[in-house]
């Protein structure tokens, strides 16, 4: 059954596509140079969510960072293909913020913004961290489910 232009469906394993997998950071563009960058970060399952695992350098697997929700799905412009939209936490320079992450063909998106209600109106305007992923292969960091 197709999804009406605009609509938001849930995700379900054949309908669409998965952030899973291992991920690097896209270099920055000259405005966001001042932002801290992750570098290469695992997507993986934990439970009924996906997991976000930082990955150092040499390949070992670091801090959790967020949990997502599963995914909405979007119907993309051109049809027939989905972009998925997982909205959740991440951790990031010390605090929990508010994150999204946008999964397309053209590959990931990760932005974070303070809580709204705990930052300043005009502070909750700023990412605490944005940034551009390519997939790199399958994640190997896991997640103990809790």
């Amino acid at each position: 059954m197709a999804a009406p232009s605009g609509a938001i469906m849930a995700l379900t394993p054949a309908a669409g596509p998965s952030a899973e997998g291992r991920w690097a950071e896209a270099a920055a563009a000259k405005e966001k140079q001042g932002i801290q960058r992750i570098g290469t970060l695992d997507i993986a399952s934990c439970g009924d969510d996906m997991c976000v695992v930082q990955v150092s350098d040499s390949g070992q697997c670091g801090a959790l960072l967020g949990r997502f929700s599963p995914p909405q799905l979007r119907p993309t412009k051109a049809g027939g293909a989905f972009d998925a939209h997982y909205t959740g936490t991440l951790q990031w320079r010390g605090r929990k913020n508010e994150a999204t992450i946008f999964l397309s063909r053209d590959g990931l998106r990760l932005s974070a913004h303070p809580d709204m209600l705990a930052a300043s109106l005009s502070r909750s305007a700023m990412p605490v961290y944005s940034g551009s992923f390519a997939r790199s292969g399958s994640a190997s960091c896991s997640v103990p489910v809790s």
